[in-house]
């Protein structure tokens, strides 16, 4: 039951994470089975009902819109029938309760195969429809004014040279007049668009010149309307509409030609696309973040058990020597298989942090240093690292991850050819364009960043793999687990920089990250303590798995406390309200069914209990969020964590009550 309430846990939070997705499921009575947050607020914009599960939507609709109860059943029905119906509908009556969805409604079945009920997904498209809406609305106007334009001027040719000249000389839009290659008249309106000195100037030109790039147009004796690209004198490259109609002109026939500049509009439609591809982007990572996350989380549980019974078994004075050489391989794995889960929240953006400014180029020296020898031998490791650089916030550990992560990238992609891997660090100022273009915008400012770049000379990437470089899992190397890029990618977020990529197949790729930087100067990290420390009195435990509370609880017991046991939130409290006068104490898990640490230790304050509370979780410590850090009278761990680690957090928070 625990796994099945974790599972739905992470279901429902799945289910909520896509932000412009409207999920609902109904019986067959069209009775609400579940509904996602985005649809709960969709009935409320639409028709203003705080819908409930068990409500029939079939009546919401009939009482909002009665006209469009049939569709909405005749929908229920084919997916009850077994069919997976997709439409594209509108709801709601007034301009701005208007909704416009991609609809898909499809069957739910039972285990013996039996309909129970439907299940629909409606992506709101609404704001997409308007803008398109708009889009078309603006190129109709366009079209029937261009035309318009366009029949007027010949009839004006036709009946008044006066009229015509007046006209075509003041019109917004470039009209030209020509006969394959050769330009008879161009208005001034012409002159601008081709940046010509004058009208005689560009009369001189041919046509080919001026159009390179579709030469059949000029040719062509019929009316015609393209979109196209044309070249300006001055060698830069428009994109206009053309319009163009057979005339008579000084007695012969010709084309005459209206020709809009589009090439702003065009710019913005594919700004709007980029936007759009980085926004699905984006959501992909955060989807992936979450699962990831949630692995990660859940591993480091089976690892606390694990590293506890290792370390507990370690301190046995009378350890025979081997299986204290097996028991120290065993912590080694649980601690490598943490780094490996650290990796993944890393990815999550929920990584653990320690936050001190820091000195990007004495971060990256020392850890060239470290890894030098692991650089292939043909490949010469290039260091350009100025010491004058201003510092950043940012956790040391994390930065020296992503630093190792890339420079391994490199040497990979060096390989045991000769190449060359250069390290550099430097001050830089980001515009508007480079931001656009990076892997993580999540809308940054412009101005004064920390860059790192990491230049390899190997074997670089094709368009096909840089699309999927940062994928959790990834990787186009025999033994890799895709999971470097990948953590690179949440550390850079989780500091609110980012990151951009260069490469070129067979000429290698350079990675820079940007960093944004802070007042003051780098802070030491603080020396580590050994912990020799016995205490007394009695610890609360409190979590759902039983492993944890069992390792917990020997490592408790082997320093001098007695433990009571609690596997939830309720249970923690009411054993807490039962023994308070004993318990000197409390360690609880941040997430359980049910609620977690934060319920804890708000029920707590809020009656007016002191007592010290460590905090546990898979995540870091920003999980717990700023209310609970800012309490004196809370500690947190991480898990997995060493006895070591556990005693000192321990010993800190008791001592200081």
């Amino acid at each position: 039951m625990l796994e099945d309430a974790k599972n739905a846990h992470l279901y429902r939070a799945i289910l909520e994470s896509p932000r412009d997705l409207v999920v609902f499921a109904l019986d067959r009575d069209y009775r609400y089975l579940l509904f996602n947050e985005a649809h709960r607020i969709t009935i409320k914009r639409i028709w203003n009902v705080d819908i409930t599960l068990g409500m029939s939507l079939l009546e919401i609709v009939r009482a909002g819109r009665p006209d469009d109860v049939a569709a909405a059943q005749d929908n229920f029905d084919r997916a009850l029938a077994g069919e997976h119906v997709v439409r594209i509908e509108e709801f709601g009556s007034e301009e701005f309760t208007r909704g416009v969805f991609e609809d898909h409604y499809q069957p739910i079945f039972d285990r013996d195969g039996a309909i129970i009920g439907l299940s629909c997904w409606l992506k709101d498209i609404t704001e997409q429809r308007r803008a398109e809406e708009a889009l078309e609305q603006l190129r109709e106007q366009n079209r029937q004014k261009l035309e318009s334009l366009v029949e007027e001027r010949t009839t004006a040719l036709r009946q008044s040279e006066a009229l015509y000249r007046t006209l075509v000389d003041n019109s917004p839009s470039a009209v030209i007049v020509h006969r394959g290659e050769e330009v008879l008249f161009a208005n001034p309106a012409s002159v601008a668009l081709w940046r010509a000195r004058d009208a005689k100037d560009l009369a001189t030109r041919r046509m080919k010149e001026l159009v390179p790039e579709v030469p059949e147009l000029l040719y062509v004796d019929r009316r015609s309307r393209e979109e196209l690209p044309i070249l300006r004198i001055d060698g830069e490259h428009a994109d206009v509409e053309w319009s163009s109609i057979p005339v008579e002109f000084e007695g012969q026939s010709a084309q005459l030609v209206l020709v809009v500049d589009v090439t702003e509009r065009k710019r913005a439609e594919a700004e709007r696309r980029r936007i759009e591809e980085q926004m699905r982007h984006t959501q992909k990572l955060e989807s992936l973040g979450l699962l990831a996350g949630g692995i990660a989380h859940d591993f480091n549980n089976l690892l606390v058990g694990v590293l506890g019974n290792a370390d507990l078994a370690l301190n046995n004075a009378g350890l025979d020597e081997g299986l204290r050489i097996k028991l120290e391989r065993i912590k080694l794995a649980a601690i490598r298989a943490s780094e490996l889960t650290a990796q993944m929240l890393a990815y999550s953006g929920k990584g653990p942090f320690v936050v001190r400014a820091l000195d990007v180029s004495m971060i990256a020296k020392e850890m060239t240093e470290l890894i030098e020898v692991s650089v292939p031998k043909g490949a010469r490791l290039v260091l350009d690292l100025p010491t004058e650089l201003p510092a950043f916030e940012g956790d040391a550990a994390q930065i020296r991850q992503l630093i190792m992560n890339l420079i391994t990238n490199a040497a990979d992609a060096v390989g045991e050819a000769d190449g060359t891997i250069a390290v550099t660090t430097s001050l830089v100022d980001l515009d508007r364009s480079t931001l656009a273009s990076s892997v993580v915008d999540d809308a940054l400012a412009e101005g004064r960043y920390l860059c790192l770049e990491v230049r390899d000379t190997g074997v670089g990437m094709d368009e096909s793999t840089r699309a999927r470089l940062f994928d959790p899992f990834f990787t186009t190397k025999q033994k890799g687990r895709g999971l470097g890029l990948a953590a690179a990618i949440g550390i850079v977020r989780a500091h609110h920089g980012t990151i951009t990529v260069d490469s070129t197949l067979g000429k290698g790729s350079t990675f820079r990250v940007y960093l944004p930087t802070t007042e003051g100067r780098p802070t030491p990290a603080p020396p580590p303590t050994v912990e020799d420390w016995r205490g007394s009195g009695t610890v609360l435990v409190a979590d759902d798995e039983p492993r944890v509370r069992q390792v917990l609880t020997m490592m408790l017991t082997d320093i001098g406390f007695h433990v009571l046991e609690a596997d939830s939130a309720h249970a923690c409290l009411e054993m807490y309200r039962t023994h308070a006068g004993a318990i000197n104490a409390i360690m609880v898990d941040l997430m359980m069914p049910g609620g977690g640490g934060r319920e804890v230790v708000r029920a707590l304050r809020a009656e007016g209990h002191w007592v010290p509370v460590i905090v546990s979780s898979g995540y870091s410590e920003e999980a717990i969020g700023p209310e609970l850090r800012a309490d004196s009278k809370l500690g947190f761990l991480e898990k997995p964590f060493e006895f070591s680690t556990f005693v000192r957090t321990l010993r800190a928070m008791i001592e200081a009550a």
